[in-house]
């Protein structure tokens, strides 16, 4: 009998767990939910779904700094190359470099990883410059074919795994766009006019998973209250440019499909 009332309470507990959070980026319940992820796993995975968003991520990441630090976050894990940061008399510092894959960062300051460095959470370039390779093809009813052979992801997953390995008590909190943090291996994300964006490889979350045999806590993290809301990223290519970057939107995929969770750090 005990046994069994276990099991409920923890099925319930992870039912609770996977419920979407709404709230603003300054709600204290919503850092609250993300810090408590860190007693499920060494590791918590948030996924951006728009990198275009100005400051609001920013802003919520840095206030969520103190919460991070009272559940012991001792590395914050980004996607950038290592050869694209430069320190300068402490400060992190953005610095491209030719053939360089990596997104060009909203703030070049690099805020976000300099104030995890100001109050002691290491910060940490996980990403990976290189062999990856995009082909796009149009069929004859005007639809595009997206193959984008990445080889990002399992870089990734590797550098946080090296990471635990090194130090296993550490915790990390990885920020990377949402489509890295899926927790299944979604190969194809449908494109309009029957189109296809081909994903060659799985997604981090997958990969560290069952590559590290470590199970991620993932959290995906929106802006807006659109339950058709489309990631701003496009594909411009020979005038095409309505074409989703393959980030999960709400109307191809359920979320718990996907991650543990969702915040949304919309205005209520």
């Amino acid at each position: 009998m005990k046994n069994i009332k276990k099991t409920l309470a923890s099925i319930l507990a992870a039912a609770i767990l996977a419920l979407p959070i709404k709230a603003n980026a300054a709600d204290k319940k919503t850092f609250e939910y993300v810090a408590s992820q860190f007693e499920y796993s060494p590791v918590v995975a948030l996924g951006d779904s728009n990198h275009y968003s100005g400051k609001k991520m920013e802003n919520f990441l840095i206030n969520l700094i103190p919460y991070l630090k009272k559940a012991g976050v001792t590395h914050y894990a980004f996607e950038m190359a290592p050869e694209d940061i430069k320190e300068i008399n402490g400060i992190l510092t953005f610095q491209s470099q030719p053939g360089s894959s990596v997104i060009v960062p909203r703030d070049k300051k690099l805020d976000i990883p300099n104030k995890m460095k100001q109050n002691g959470i290491i910060p940490v370039p996980i990403d990976y410059r290189g062999d990856s390779t995009t082909e796009y093809t149009k069929t004859k009813d005007g639809a595009f074919i997206v193959n984008y052979d990445n080889h990002r992801d399992k870089h990734m997953a590797k550098n946080v795994a090296k990471i635990l390995e090194e130090q296993p008590n550490a915790k990390i909190l990885a920020f990377l766009g949402a489509g890295h943090v899926a927790e299944k291996n979604i190969k194809d994300y449908p494109l309009p006019k029957n189109g296809k964006y081909i994903l060659q490889h799985p997604p981090f979350a997958f990969q560290l998973k069952k590559e590290y045999g470590i199970d991620p806590r993932t959290i995906c993290i929106l802006e807006t209250e659109d339950k058709n809301f489309k990631s701003p990223y496009g594909l411009e290519k020979d005038g095409f440019k309505e074409a989703q970057h393959p980030v999960p939107v709400l109307n191809q995929h359920k979320f718990g499909e996907l991650y543990d969770g969702y915040v949304n750090l919309s205005s209520k």
